[in-house]
């Protein structure tokens, strides 16, 4: 019996380590999306803060502006949740204090209660302690990273959204910039001031 109870507790430890390198995973993956969103705020701002005088791209700008910082916030509250507010609910093996305790209060009670002292009883009575704590934290912990997962899969949707849009807006505006056609205003001046130029003087 205590050969299955040690084998159930190897699997339940190895489950134990996985979901402990899923934590680690989730705490270490934050670079690149606070790093794409960054990317993508400045781009915003600097298209933003773009003086340009060409009526279709002002037109719609906002219509692709908008959708984009409200899919960045909606990334950076997903984001949230799997750094700070979900961190908090994992449950760790009991400490070394814990441990030793309940292992001279089991020991106590098999001296006081058994009259030959079975050891084979002690071993698996502490074995099931072990168990538990085990199957407490892998319950917990599986549900935790579960998810973490969900929200970063959800805050990696919604930052490919954004990036979509970001790419959108750019590459109008780089067509802005490469056709100067698409400018009539700033003709329309430049035409005007060199009429005043060649204008006559009157006597």
């Amino acid at each position: 019996m205590n050969q299955r109870k040690d084998a159930l507790i190897d699997i339940l430890k190895e489950k134990y380590e996985y979901e402990n390198e899923r934590k680690r995973y989730y705490d270490n993956v934050i670079n690149l999306p606070i790093s794409l969103l960054a990317f993508i705020i400045t781009g915003i701002y600097f298209i933003v803060t773009e003086s340009n005088q060409t009526t279709w791209f002002n037109t719609a700008k906002p219509f692709i502006i908008f959708p984009l910082l409200f899919s960045s916030v909606i990334s950076m509250f997903f984001l949230f949740r799997v750094f700070f507010k979900r961190k908090r609910k994992y449950s760790s093996f009991p400490s070394s204090e814990t441990v030793f305790d309940d292992y001279q209060k089991l020991l106590n009670w098999h001296i006081i209660n058994s009259a030959q002292g079975n050891n084979n009883s002690f071993n698996e009575d502490f074995d099931d302690f072990i168990i538990e704590w085990y199957r407490k934290c892998n319950k917990n912990n599986t549900t935790v990273n579960d998810e973490r997962a969900a929200d970063f899969h959800a805050s990696k949707m919604f930052i490919g959204l954004s990036y979509a849009l970001g790419i959108m807006v750019f590459i109008m505006f780089c067509a802005i910039k490469i056709n100067p056609a698409q400018q009539p205003e700033k003709s329309l001046k430049v035409e005007i001031i060199g009429q005043k130029e060649n204008k006559p003087l009157k006597h």
